[in-house]
């Protein structure tokens, strides 16, 4: 990617960088009463992209694009020749990217099978970057969108298919035509509207839900005044700017904060066997944020709901997805997060998407029914280690799920208690090398591990290492 996916609090550093799902802060933990206010309100920030983005189907489905990429990668690495491998290698640790947008299919490098894998795993990256950032995308294209989305919808699937609940592969004849195409970009107004920006124009009114109270009223005001300033920013503000202009007035943040919820929400066929089709405008968040916001602008009944509290989500959302016809995914999850149990932690090269995508399920399971818990996030401490109660695990357990794995503050790292330490240090190997890999097939510096905790960076000897970790001839094809 040409720069790193992010969902990150503006300029001043914290961010959750989403190639490990590690959240990284400059700033200490509390501080004085000024610096605290503004580490607790952008704590709250970061700690909305991590629940919405774990509560979602479409957080779940980037998920599954990652994790089917470097297992994609993986098994048309370790399926070559040795010699040809080593080949691949020598070429990659010279700056040559092994696959790229500007030749796409390229069986003149290692044969038809290792390219056709190759265009599996661009399709997997281009549907990855259409879908949080179309900014990100590459221009021109040499081949199409609709083409990239039906092969990387087939292969998330696929790997979907091996976790708890999730519908099984029906094979490529039907899994590769359930999307059914038209790819678009959605840019009311010249604001250009994409998966990231709707979060973080959710997460910026987060600040402001946040620093609504507090025993300093001047630093909390300074906060307010800072979070009124980046709304004007196109990302950070576009998406409550294009909503304001939509509904002449009648909008309120809980509105907004529904619409983003129902908006990225889609269902999907891995755990809804009613889909059967897959449109771009089923889809994509921005398409169905814009249709929610149209059908408050049709429907002048909906002025009755600019005062609805917390308890009234449910009633509300089921008047907006039955009055405008927008379908939701189900409140499907996991009672367990069972990071142990496969595919789990553990596993080679994706451990760490596994227990990502096993957190998620599970934090649906435990919130259904509470609609308010995925729409208005709260923040809490870290929960630093898991009790030895029975009564309190559970609790504790949505707690931690309800965290990134990792915090680093200021270069301290901190775990949440979703992870014992075994466990997280398999994580960081999970994380440290789909991301190795992905730098290998770019042909980039292979050294650049700032998604990764301070005390995990300058791996010694990494290529060796990866090297007989994945792509050895002992490596077991997927």
């Amino acid at each position: 990617m040409s720069s790193p996916p992010l969902l990150s609090a503006g300029a001043c550093g914290w961010h959750l960088d989403l190639r490990s799902h590690i959240m990284f802060s400059p700033t200490q933990f509390g501080g004085d009463a000024e610096s605290g206010e503004f580490w607790r309100v952008t704590f709250q920030h970061e700690i909305s992209h991590w629940v919405r983005y774990q509560t979602s189907s479409i957080g779940l489905l980037l998920t599954l694009l990652q994790r089917a990429q470097a297992i994609t990668a993986q098994r048309a690495m370790s399926e070559l020749s040795t010699s040809t491998r080593s080949m691949i290698v020598d070429r990659a640790r010279r700056g040559e990217p092994i696959w790229t947008f500007d030749s796409g299919y390229n069986p003149s490098l290692a044969g038809e099978d290792f390219a056709l894998m190759g265009q599996a795993w661009l399709d997997l990256e281009l549907a990855y970057r259409i879908l949080f950032d179309a900014s990100k995308v590459p221009t021109p294209l040499r081949w199409s969108p609709d083409d990239a989305m039906s092969s990387a919808i087939s292969d998330a699937w696929r790997a979907a298919a091996c976790f708890p609940g999730m519908l099984p592969h029906p094979g490529n004849d039907i899994a590769d035509h359930i999307y059914r195409g038209n790819v678009y970009l959605v840019a009311p107004g010249g604001v250009h509207l994409t998966t990231r920006s709707l979060w973080e124009c959710a997460s910026t009114l987060d600040e402001i839900r946040a620093s609504a109270t507090g025993a300093d009223e001047e630093a909390l005001a300074e906060l307010r005044r800072m979070a009124g300033y980046k709304l004007q920013d196109p990302v950070y503000g576009g998406p409550w700017k294009v909503a304001n202009e939509i509904t002449h007035g009648i909008n309120t943040v809980a509105m907004f904060l529904v619409a983003v919820h129902i908006a990225t929400n889609p269902p999907l066929p891995y755990w809804d066997h009613t889909v059967t089709d897959l449109s771009w405008d089923d889809l994509y968040p921005p398409s169905r944020f814009m249709k929610v916001y149209k059908f408050l602008h049709d429907n002048r009944f909906f002025r009755e709901f600019r005062t609805f509290q917390p308890d009234d989500y449910d009633d509300v959302i089921d008047a907006i997805i039955q009055g405008s016809g927008i379908k939701c995914a189900s409140a499907l999850g996991e009672d367990s997060m069972g990071l142990d149990l496969y595919p789990g932690v553990r596993q080679a090269l994706v451990g760490d998407l596994n227990a990502v995508i096993k957190s998620g399920l599970f934090l649906r399971s435990a919130w259904a029914g509470h609609p308010s818990r995925f729409i208005l996030p709260s923040k809490s401490e870290p929960i630093m280690t898991m009790p030895d109660s029975d009564e309190s695990k559970r609790f504790h357990e949505v707690e931690a799920a309800s965290h990134p794995p990792f915090l680093q503050f200021a270069g301290k790292q901190m775990g949440v208690g979703m992870l014992t330490d075994e466990q997280g240090h398999y994580y960081c190997i999970g994380a440290w090398s789909h991301n190795t890999l992905d730098q290998l097939i770019r042909g980039n510096p292979i050294g650049d591990h700032t998604y990764l905790l301070d005390d995990l960076r300058g791996f010694d000897e990494e290529l060796q290492m990866f090297h007989d970790l994945f792509l050895a001839d002992a490596v077991v094809s997927w």
